[in-house]
C-alpha cells in the first residue's frame, strides 16, 4: 500500500459503499409495499390527481375545484409530480419523489464524509440513515421532507463559503439552494434565515464574509417576504396581534415525541427494548469518541452551535400559532432538523477504528430495523385498499374516520394516521372530491367558492337526513356502534376491510 494512502482512507472508501448500500436499501424499502405509510401523502397524491387530470369532465372537478398557480412556492413539487405523472403515473411519480429525498439524504452523507481531513474516518455521518424516516415523514409532510437534506446542504455550503476565499460559483450555488428552500417550504427557508445568522457570529472573520453572509440572508428574507406579500390571504395581510393565539405542548410531550425514534416509534411497548439499547450503546461509543478522537474544531462547533438553537426552538416556540391562518406543528418541525444537525455535528469526530466499525455496525443494523418497521406499516396500509373494489369512479366521499392509529405507531402522537386514507378512492378510481381537502392556501388545489360539501363538525353529530343526498360513498373507520347501525340501514353496505366499512348512498 503506498504511504500516501492510509488506514483512515480505506476507512472513508468503506463509509462511502455503506452510504449508497444503505441509501439503495431505503429506496428499496419505499419500492416495497403498494403504498406508503405517510399520514398526509395521500392528499398530496389526490392534488397531484387533481392537476394531471383536471379537463377531463368524467372526473366531475373543473365545475368544483381550482387549480392555483403552480409556480408559487410550495407548489413547484405538484408541478414535478404532474410532469413525472405523464409517463409513470400519479402513484408511481410519488415514489420517485419519496425516492427523490432519501438519495438527498446519501448525498449529505457522502458530503459529509467528503469534509473530513484526509486520512480519517468520520463514522457517524452514517446515523443519518437510521433517523431518514423520522417522525414528520410518517406525518406525510412530503414537501418539508424533501427541505430537510437541502437546507443541511446550505448550511454546510455557506460554511464553506465563508471559510475559505470567496468564489462566485460557491456564492451561485447559495443563492439557487435558498431558492429552493423557498419553493419546497417556505418554514425550512425560515429556519435557513434564523441559523444561518446565527452561524454568522461564529463564522465571519472579516469585511468580505460578513458582506456575503449578509446577502444570503437579506436575500433570503426579501423572497420570504415577497411570497407572502404576494399570497391572496398571506400571513402580513391577515395579521393582527390582537387575533393571535400561540399554543405549546407541555414539556412531556415534547419529550415523549424527541423519543419516538429511539424506541422504534411507539411508546407504550416494553420499557426497554433492543432498539433503545442498541441507541445507548451507540450514543456510548460516539461519546467515547468525542473525548478521545480528533476532529475539524471550525466544522465542529459550527454545526454544535445549529443543533443547539434547534433543539431551544423545538422547546421554546408554540406548536401551533392561529391567526386569521392556522400553523401547526411549528416548533416540532424542528426536531428532524435537529438531529441533522446533530448528525452533522458528529459527522466531524474521527474515531478510531475499533469505535468506528462498532458505530457502522449498529447505524446498518438499526437502518434495517427502521427499513421493517416502514414496510409494516405500508404493508397494514396497502391490506385496506380492497375496500375500495365495486366503488365507481368519480364518486363524492364522506368520511366519517374515528381515531385510526396504525397498529406499528405510537397511538397517541399518530391517533389520526389513517385520517386522509380514503383520498386513495379518488386517485386510484378516478374523479370526486373529499370535504377534507385542505383549506390551506399553500395547496395548489381548492374548492372553488361555494363548492365544499358540508359535513359533520364530528362523527357524533352525524345525522343523515342531513348530509346522505350530497355523497355517493361513506366511508368509516373505528366509529361507534350506534352510527355503524344507523348507517347499515339506511345506505348499502359495500365492503368492510378490516376497521374500514364502505357504504353506497342509494339516495344519491
Amino acid at each position: 500500500m503506498p504511504e500516501t494512502f492510509s488506514q483512515g482512507d480505506s476507512e472513508r472508501i468503506l463509509i462511502r459503499v455503506l452510504c449508497l448500500l444503505l441509501t439503495a436499501l431505503l429506496v428499496g424499502v419505499i419500492w416495497w409495499n403498494e403504498v406508503l405509510p405517510m399520514q398526509d401523502y395521500p392528499q398530496h397524491l389526490y392534488m397531484a390527481s387533481v392537476i394531471d387530470g383536471y379537463d377531463d369532465p368524467a372526473n366531475n372537478w373543473i365545475d368544483r375545484l381550482e387549480v392555483r398557480n403552480l409556480l408559487s412556492p410550495y407548489r413547484v413539487l405538484y408541478l414535478l409530480h404532474h410532469g413525472l405523472a405523464q409517463p409513470f403515473g400519479i402513484t408511481v411519480a410519488g415514489k420517485l419523489i419519496v425516492s427523490a429525498y432519501v438519495t438527498l439524504v446519501g448525498l449529505l452523507a457522502l458530503l459529509l464524509v467528503g469534509r473530513g481531513e484526509s486520512g480519517l474516518a468520520p463514522w457517524c455521518a452514517l446515523l443519518l440513515f437510521p433517523l431518514s424516516f423520522h417522525p414528520m415523514y410518517y406525518y406525510g409532510f412530503l414537501n418539508f421532507t424533501l427541505s430537510i437534506p437541502v437546507l443541511l446542504v446550505a448550511l454546510l455550503q455557506l460554511h464553506s463559503l465563508l471559510s475559505h476565499r470567496f468564489r462566485w460559483p460557491g456564492y451561485v450555488g447559495q443563492l439557487l439552494l435558498m431558492s429552493c428552500l423557498l419553493f419546497l417550504h417556505p418554514y425550512t427557508l425560515l429556519v435557513y434565515i434564523a441559523l444561518a445568522a446565527a452561524g454568522a457570529f461564529y463564522l465571519v472573520r472579516s469585511r468580505q464574509s460578513l458582506i456575503v453572509v449578509s446577502s444570503c440572508v437579506g436575500l433570503a428574507l426579501f423572497l420570504y417576504l415577497g411570497w407572502q406579500g404576494l399570497e391572496k390571504q398571506s400571513a402580513i395581510k391577515s395579521l393582527s396581534l390582537a387575533a393571535v393565539n400561540f399554543r405549546w405542548w407541555s414539556l412531556d410531550w415534547n419529550l415523549d415525541f424527541l423519543a419516538l425514534p429511539f424506541v422504534g416509534m411507539r411508546l407504550d411497548r416494553e420499557p426497554v427494548s433492543w432498539v433503545t439499547v442498541a441507541w445507548l450503546v451507540l450514543l456510548f461509543t460516539v461519546l467515547v469518541g468525542l473525548w478521545r478522537g480528533r476532529h475539524v474544531q471550525q466544522l465542529r462547533y459550527y454545526f454544535l452551535l445549529l443543533a443547539s438553537l434547534a433543539v431551544a426552538g423545538y422547546f421554546l416556540l408554540p406548536f401551533s400559532v392561529f391567526t386569521p391562518i392556522r400553523y401547526t406543528y411549528f416548533s416540532v418541525r424542528l426536531f428532524p432538523i435537529a438531529l441533522f444537525l446533530m448528525v452533522a455535528f458528529l459527522a466531524t469526530l474521527h474515531l478510531g477504528r475499533a469505535y468506528g466499525r462498532i458505530v457502522g455496525a449498529l447505524c446498518v443494523l438499526l437502518t434495517l430495523h427502521s427499513g421493517y418497521l416502514h414496510h409494516r406499516v405500508a404493508a397494514e396500509a396497502s391490506a385496506s385498499l380492497p375496500m375500495f373494489d365495486g366503488m365507481g369512479p368519480a364518486g363524492d366521499v364522506l368520511p366519517l374516520i374515528g381515531k385510526t392509529p396504525s397498529a406499528e405507531l405510537d397511538p397517541f402522537f399518530y391517533s389520526r394516521f389513517y385520517q386522509h386514507f380514503p383520498f386513495y378512492y379518488h386517485v386510484l378510481k378516478g374523479g370526486g372530491v373529499n370535504p377534507d381537502l385542505f383549506n390551506n392556501t399553500l395547496v395548489p388545489v381548492a374548492f372553488l367558492q361555494g363548492k365544499r360539501p358540508g359535513r359533520p363538525p364530528g362523527n357524533e353529530f352525524y345525522r343523515w337526513p342531513e348530509y346522505a343526498d350530497r355523497y355517493d360513498y361513506i366511508i368509516t373507520r373505528n366509529v361507534s356502534e350506534p352510527l355503524s347501525e344507523e348507517l347499515g340501514e339506511e345506505a348499502q353496505p359495500l365492503n368492510i376491510v378490516g376497521p374500514w366499512a364502505v357504504y353506497k348512498v342509494m339516495a344519491r
